[in-house]
């Protein structure tokens, strides 16, 4: 099997917000925001199917290829966010700038609503995840143990987060030091925040109706 699809043939451009099953289609595609089995109990996603820019989708693409050379996948829990998503998950911790990045600081990366950002782990060949410091999204029980600071775990712990951040870095994917899942591409300041005017067909894909009918204000 292929290992990724031709791309090419699509004439992207590393700034496009593409499909990530179509730039690989290795990559396991689970989101735990397109059912209601998550901590928010609210689905946001229309369909388990994950965008990022074409540029930084390729650098994952990347990664992955190195993963299966032992016999590893990826699982993508997710990747582009969009804005009223962003704010719908901020207003329900509570405003807490720790669990969710505030989508109105003006200082903040903001790189999942910007596209270049996934939330991942490993899984092995017959799809069981490696273990990990905490479950995902696990804020109110793993705030510390999720950090990558975090020493006090098991050794295979320590050596699966270790293998999954320096392999995502040396495809040019730094890990944000506060959750071990998350990834950004370290050159996001190349890519604006996704403004969801601009591209309205594509988050009517991607919103449940509820989402798209609220008025969020991007610029606060």
């Amino acid at each position: 099997m292929s290992h990724v699809s031709d791309p090419a043939q699509k004439n992207w451009k590393d700034t496009d917000l593409v499909p990530l099953a179509e730039v690989d289609p290795t990559l396991v595609i689970d989101l735990p925001l397109s059912r209601a089995e998550n901590p928010w109990g609210f689905v946001f996603y229309r369909e388990n199917q994950a965008y990022l820019r074409y540029g930084t989708a390729r650098k994952l693409a990347a990664a992955q290829k190195d993963f299966a050379e032992r016999g590893l996948r990826l699982k993508i829990w997710d990747a582009y966010r969009p804005f009223a998503v962003q704010v719908k998950m901020f207003l329900a911790v509570g405003g807490n700038g720790d669990w969710v990045s505030d989508p109105w600081k003006a200082s903040g990366k903001k790189t999942h609503v910007r596209g270049v950002a996934i939330d991942c782990t490993l899984i092995d060949q017959d799809g069981n995840e490696l273990s990990m410091p905490t479950p995902y999204l696990d804020f109110q029980h793993g705030a510390e143990k999720m950090k990558h600071g975090y020493m006090k775990l098991p050794q295979e712990v320590l050596a699966h987060r270790k293998l999954l951040r320096e392999t995502m870095e040396k495809h040019g994917l730094e890990a944000y030091p506060g959750e071990w899942w998350h990834y950004q591409d370290k050159n996001w300041e190349r890519y604006p925040v996704v403004a969801m005017k601009d591209q309205p067909e594509l988050h009517r894909r991607m919103l449940v109706p509820e989402l798209l009918s609220e008025e969020f204000d991007e610029e606060r």
